[in-house]
Parts: C-alpha cells; sequence; structure tokens
C-alpha cells in the first residue's frame, strides 16, 4: 500500500454485459435427467414421472414429501425430495397450497355476538423520544376489534390497569355481563 489505499478502490472493476439472451436463462448447473435406483442402476425422469402419476392417482391428497417417501420405499430410488417436487410441478400434479389462518379463538369459545361483551387488555412497551420506556396499556372491544380505552404510564402495575379499567368502565358505561380477558 503506497499511496495508503487498496488496489480494489485503485483500480476499475469489470462492468457485466447483460445479453437479452441471458435474462432468461437458468442459474446453476443443468438437471441430470436421471436419478440412481437398486445396484446404482440409471433411472430415467420419465420412469420417475410415470410413478409419480400411479401414487398420485392412488393417493391424490399426499404432499411431495410423502410421494418421495413411498417412491424410494416402494421403488428403492436414491431421489431428493425436491426432485419429486420439481417434477410434480412440471406435470402438473402439486396439490395447491392451502394457507391455514388462525382463528380468533377468544370470542368463538365465549359466543360473543356483540359489543362491550368482552373486552381484551394489551400492554406494550414503548421507547419515548427521550429514550425512556413507558408502558401503554390498551383495552380492545374483541367483537369490534376497537380500542375502547388507553392509558399512558411509566410503570406497568396493576394499580394502572385497574385505573385504566375503571375509567372506561364510566366513559362506556358497559354492561353487567361484561367479561376482561388479560
Amino acid at each position: 500500500m503506497l499511496l495508503q489505499i487498496s488496489r480494489s478502490a485503485f483500480y476499475p472493476k469489470k462492468k457485466v454485459i447483460k445479453n437479452d439472451d441471458d435474462s432468461n436463462s437458468k442459474v446453476g448447473r443443468p438437471f441430470p435427467g436421471f436419478s440412481y435406483g437398486i445396484n446404482n442402476c440409471i433411472v430415467d425422469d420419465s420412469v420417475i414421472e410415470t410413478l409419480l402419476h400411479k401414487a398420485c392417482k392412488k393417493t391424490p391428497f399426499y404432499g411431495y414429501k410423502k410421494i418421495t417417501q413411498i417412491i424410494r420405499r416402494n421403488h428403492g430410488l436414491h431421489i431428493n425430495a425436491k426432485k419429486v417436487y420439481r417434477l410434480a410441478n412440471k406435470i402438473g400434479l402439486l396439490l395447491p397450497y392451502v394457507k391455514h389462518t388462525k382463528q380468533g379463538h377468544l370470542a368463538v369459545a365465549r359466543n360473543i355476538t356483540a359489543i362491550n361483551q368482552l373486552w381484551q387488555i394489551d400492554i406494550k412497551y414503548v421507547k419515548a423520544l427521550n429514550g425512556q420506556f413507558i408502558m401503554l396499556t390498551d383495552i380492545i372491544d374483541v367483537c369490534s376489534r376497537k380500542i375502547v380505552g388507553r392509558e399512558i404510564t411509566k410503570t406497568a402495575t396493576t394499580d394502572d390497569a385497574i385505573t385504566a379499567i375503571k375509567r372506561v368502565l364510566i366513559e362506556n358505561g358497559a354492561t353487567s355481563n361484561l367479561i376482561l380477558y388479560e
């Protein structure tokens, strides 16, 4: 380092020239088109695709991981689950992904049908502009998902939560069958 700068800062960087053909090409090595079976014999991907068709016809509700286990166990192939996924996707045998949603069991389990029947208390730590943490206590109506009341304090004690609950009860005039959930 003669001039107290690194070589990478001194030498110009190579510019990558992109061709229009390169933008659609796949990255990585090409697929081999075969797998190994019993005694290291080569099994072509077309044979694996017919095995996939048979397995999916027999059990159409299985996913690619379970089908991989079936092919390994029944046919003795050394095959990866990623390859089964790729082949099943190529021939259109993959099931559509079902996104599971979490149900709001709090209101369903208690048969809540109207507002001011079930409230939930939520305490959060919030960093203020001066760097200190303050406690934000929110009281939420579970049926309408609206914040009924809130209290901002420096400490998260039971007295602060009780003060917030009493103030919200007076403001909203809640009924006697109100349930508070922490």
